[in-house]
């Protein structure tokens, strides 16, 4: 017998499967919010991983410019890197999102680059060095190249670039401060040294001069640091030289001053015959007292532009101070003058420009040459346009009734029918020694010259006024008679 299947009440059969479609839903639905939320987590840690990857090489690359202490052109290149490293796409995606070892390629290419424009940088800095130094010093350019090659880092490479360029300053620096002292340059060579060079070539040989032919010759070969260092060594030797082939007194004044420790400067004028004779023009000496002279003209100067005769006062401090060598009275007249300023503006107009007034204030420590003393003297002894005759005789009466004990320097050696206006100065200088200065207008026996002798390195004062006499005879005697 055959049993009949049960059967179900259809409204029964539809609520049991809407149930088994709830449930299918909801643990569809907890697996789908499970798997968005493993995604999630997932991606956020990946993110984060990458992005702290990406600071830490960052960082590194920052850390190693610091350390090496890289120029600011390399710092500009190292925030290029960065945004490089942090915008660098595929598409509409990050590149470190697709492939993160990506970014340590970045890094390196932009590591490489960086490089890269640190030897080129010192190459063009080592190119310049090359620039300023060819006139003199032949480089090679393939051991410029090697050294670049051999530098591995970025430290290396801008300390070469550095060293480079400090060079190549240095050496334009230089040039230029040349180019001033000696008036320019003609094919790389100061231009006079070479003019005085040139001078000598054309006399007639002799042990001076070829001494000093030799001597700026190999002075060419220098470097400009080198050449700037003796550029007045040697124009005082070459100067020397020239005026020894047309200076009857060079070689008695060589002869005596080689037995004397005294450094000397002279500058002769010889109103007769219109020459000049010169020893060691290149030096510079402080005045001591013969600076008297320069103020006493200075104001003499004033009382003719203010239309109006010496003060009083003036005069009666000017007779101690050029006649006794009083510094009290020189002192008073240094600041009527106007001090420094005063002294200056009648230097400017005498074109003494080699004479410097009161250095720290000391009227005394005004420094000068004897060029420069023989341009006053011309002032005060012969027809110009700045002194009138009038203070011309003025200074003349004075300079010519120096006491007895201040009566010595350039009169030494004069015969008694001769008359010498002079000024004298003397000042110990430490372990320099004493300078010892006398200037002075010699008249008479047939003679009419003006005389500076300036010195220094006397290791007494009667050792240098012994000196400035000795030449002062040597004078008189070649200019009364001269070689045939």
């Amino acid at each position: 017998m055959n049993a009949a299947p049960l059967k179900f009440p259809d409204g029964h059969r539809q609520t049991r499967a809407k149930a088994l479609q709830r449930r299918h839903a909801r643990v569809l639905g907890v697996v789908l919010v499970s798997l968005l939320v493993a995604v999630s987590i997932g991606f956020f840690y990946h993110q984060r991983s990458i992005f702290i990857r990406q600071k830490t090489l960052v960082n590194q690359i920052l850390a190693q410019a610091i350390v090496q202490s890289l120029s600011p052109p390399m710092k500009m290149d190292l925030l290029f890197l960065r945004h490089r490293v942090t915008a660098k796409n595929w598409g509409p995606f990050p590149l470190w999102w697709v492939n993160p070892t990506a970014l340590h390629a970045v890094a390196i290419v932009a590591q490489a680059d960086i490089l890269q424009q640190a030897r080129q940088n010192a190459l063009t800095a080592g190119r310049d060095l090359l620039a300023t130094e060819s006139p003199w010093i032949k480089l090679n350019a393939r051991m410029l190249a090697k050294a670049v090659a051999n530098a591995k880092s970025l430290a290396a490479l801008a300390k070469l670039k550095d060293q480079w360029r400090s060079a190549a300053e240095f050496w334009q620096s230089t040039i230029s401060q040349l180019q001033q002292v000696s008036g320019g340059l003609v094919d790389f060579k100061p231009k006079d040294v070479l003019s005085l060079l040139q001078q000598l070539q054309r006399q007639s040989t002799t042990p001076t001069i070829a001494r000093a032919v030799n001597a700026a010759s190999q002075y060419l070969t220098w470097t400009p640091a080198r050449q700037l260092a003796e550029h007045q060594t040697i124009m005082n030797q070459l100067q020397s030289a020239l005026i020894s082939s047309e200076n009857p007194l060079a070689t008695p004044w060589a002869q005596y001053l080689a037995t004397r420790q005294s450094i000397v400067s002279i500058d002769l004028y010889n109103s007769a015959t219109h020459t000049t004779y010169v020893l060691n023009p290149g030096l510079r000496f402080d005045t001591a007292s013969i600076i008297k002279v320069t103020i006493m003209a200075t104001l003499l100067w004033d009382s003719q532009r203010d239309h109006m005769p010496l003060s009083e006062a003036e005069q009666q401090l000017m007779i101690p101070m050029i006649e006794d060598s009083s510094n009290q009275a020189a002192t008073s007249l240094w600041f009527m003058a106007g001090g420094s300023h005063g002294i200056q503006d009648f230097l400017d107009t005498a074109g003494m420009s080699q004479t410097i007034p009161g250095r720290n204030g000391y009227w005394g420590l005004t420094t000068t040459s004897a060029a420069d003393q023989i341009r006053l003297l011309r002032l005060l002894c012969y027809p110009n346009a700045i002194l009138t005759s009038a203070s011309q005789a003025y200074a003349a009466n004075l300079m010519t009734h120096i006491v007895g004990f201040e009566d010595w320097g350039v009169s030494g050696g004069l015969p008694g029918n001769v008359t010498a206006a002079l000024k004298n100065g003397w000042l110990p200088i430490g372990s320099e020694g004493w300078e010892i200065n006398s200037i002075g207008h010699i008249t008479g026996a047939g003679q009419n010259y003006i005389v500076c002798i300036l010195s220094r390195n006397n290791p007494t004062e009667a050792y240098g006024i012994a000196t400035i006499e000795s030449l002062s005879q040597i004078i008189w005697q070649s200019l009364s008679h001269p070689l045939s």
